[in-house]
């Protein structure tokens, strides 16, 4: 499958959220959406799953445009949001009937799916039970399991790892990415280690812009020659304004991760750039350029 966005802007009176934004999703790989709060991924997921029009441009799946025939995508879709509906009373396999019901599954089918999916996520022993006694990350699993539901062949989640312990949030992922073989699986989140681990294609936002397209290495590759590694004495802190990726404390005094074009101290060595770090660039050289 294809998702062809072709300059796609959204504004709500005189903000403009997204602004021209060209980009082709294809099946094969899973796809991370990252960027900083308010850089406009949620809108972006909104107007791929037909919840809001956008001001200008299109969205073409398979050729079709989803904002004249919303049913094509919707047929197709299974959308996990920020935001879950949550009912206490219902057992998770009555909550995942319902909506099972809700998107037209036969019985049957639906149950086969069910059954299947909790065990996939590790709620095989909890079915029964009401979701009022279940943990946030019970919680999360049994929405991601209600996405699923019904085979989709685009699948759209939005921070699916929130709540989910580490060794949840790698199952998580490690699905995701194997449903993403001959599905469009698109996943937006703030851990850039869940994308940086399983994610074939990668998009930035800033701004409602598109800073970035490409892999992870391609992103990294931008980052070389601009990460170094200091050492301080405890107490001391880096310089001010300086852009710091990580800070650790170490026997001999604290380690820091800094983002810079140049030796940012004396005894500074430049060291392979991680995800998180190219993104900062990315993000960083783009703040300096305004």
């Amino acid at each position: 499958m294809k998702l062809v966005i072709n300059d796609v802007a959204v504004s709500f009176g005189h903000k403009n959220v997204l602004q021209d934004l060209s980009m082709t999703l294809e099946s094969g790989g899973l796809i991370g959406l990252i960027g900083p709060n308010g850089a406009g991924k949620t809108t972006l997921i909104k107007v791929i799953t037909t919840l809001l029009q956008p001001t200008q441009g299109t969205v073409l799946l398979d050729g079709v445009d989803i904002g004249r025939h919303p049913n094509v995508m919707r047929q197709v879709l299974g959308y996990l949001p920020q935001t879950v509906p949550y009912y206490p009373q219902l057992s998770a396999k009555a909550y995942l009937q319902y909506v099972a019901a809700i998107k037209g599954l036969p019985s049957k089918r639906g149950d086969q799916q069910i059954i299947a999916l909790l065990q996939q996520l590790g709620l095989a022993d909890v079915g029964k039970r009401k979701l009022a006694a279940f943990s946030g990350g019970m919680r999360q699993r049994v929405a991601i399991a209600a996405t699923l539901l019904g085979d989709p062949k685009v699948i759209i989640v939005d921070e699916p790892t929130t709540g989910l312990d580490p060794i949840e949030r790698i199952r998580l992922r490690n699905l995701l990415s194997s449903l993403a073989s001959d599905r469009i699986v698109l996943m937006a989140t703030h851990i850039i280690s869940d994308v940086e681990a399983v994610a074939n294609d990668i998009l930035l936002l800033q701004a409602g812009h598109l800073l970035f397209q490409g892999t992870a290495l391609d992103m990294m590759q931008a980052a070389k020659k601009q990460v170094w590694e200091y050492i301080l004495p405890f107490g001391q802190q880096p310089r001010t304004g300086a852009v710091v990726s990580g800070i650790i404390q170490e026997s001999d005094g604290v380690h820091v991760r800094e983002i810079a074009s140049g030796k940012p101290t004396a005894d500074a060595v430049l060291i392979e750039p991680h995800l998180e770090d190219a993104s900062m660039v990315l993000l960083d050289s783009q703040v300096s350029q305004r």
